[in-house]
């Protein structure tokens, strides 16, 4: 799955993507959308020292380009390879919330 994370909260522009990874759980068991958020959430806020390997690296990637911590109001977008459209998800205070709305930089195909 290809994951693009975008910092909507604070005034943050809801189209744009600021860091995007591959999230290579499908070669682990397929995770699921819900959980490839609450991932995102753990690598880009938890100490480095809590993540594993894999999740350290993409963390480090992260903070390399000195972006906050991904907060309430950001968003996940995923792009899962069962799904045409990408799912874009809304962190809320305990848990994600499915946005309705498309980005509005998409063109029509």
């Amino acid at each position: 799955m290809k994951i693009n994370i975008i910092h909507a909260a604070f005034d943050g522009d809801p189209d744009e993507v600021v860091f995007s990874y591959d999230d290579l759980g499908t070669t682990r068991g397929d995770r699921d959308v819900l959980q490839a958020c609450a991932r995102a959430f753990r690598m880009f806020n938890a100490p480095l020292e809590l993540l594993d390997d894999e999740d350290a690296l993409i963390a480090i990637a992260y903070r390399t380009q000195n972006l906050r911590s991904l907060s309430v109001g950001d968003i996940v977008e995923v792009h899962h390879p069962s799904v045409r459209s990408p799912q874009r998800w809304v962190c809320e205070p305990s848990g994600w919330k499915r946005s309705e709305l498309e980005p509005t930089n998409l063109k029509p195909e």
